[in-house]
């Protein structure tokens, strides 16, 4: 079967390093040459209707815990990779609870130290844990974690 991107591998699978969703759409996009916005048009439109999600644009805090659009993006986009993306998000953490007890930071967060090290090796990527407001700094490093 031919799928619609590169079948790029989710990061940390396995372990507390995971990527976070947003990350990989992030990454995923870089691959093909376009910006995210781009992407999410691209998947939505050759997708079946069933898998189809309902905006093109979309913040990292919104895709990192469990609803019915971040399930559908994750349905989407591992039917146009092949990948599996199980645990790149908070899925234990409802939308609407994660949102509103502020447990999910907005945007983007990373420790330097491990971005440093990630970029020697196979290349940088956001992990879900740094998502979360309660870790304020990296448990590796103990450096304080940036945004």
């Amino acid at each position: 079967m031919t799928r619609l991107l590169f079948p790029i591998d989710l990061r940390g699978v396995g372990t507390s390093d995971i990527e976070s969703l947003p990350s990989y759409i992030h990454r995923v996009s870089i691959a093909h040459g376009v910006d995210v916005g781009q992407m999410l048009k691209l998947v939505n439109n050759n997708i079946p209707k069933l898998l189809r999600f309902g905006n093109s644009y979309m913040r990292p805090e919104v895709m990192i815990c469990k609803g019915k659009t971040t399930d559908s993006l994750i349905e989407a986009f591992e039917s146009a990779t092949g990948q599996n993306l199980f645990g790149s998000t908070l899925w234990i953490v409802n939308n609407l609870v994660g949102r509103s007890s502020g447990e999910v930071v907005e945007g983007f967060r990373w420790c330097p130290e491990c971005i440093e090290e990630m970029n020697k090796m196979d290349g940088a990527y956001f992990k879900l844990l740094w998502h979360m407001k309660s870790i304020s700094a990296c448990p590796i490093h103990r450096t304080v974690v940036a945004n």
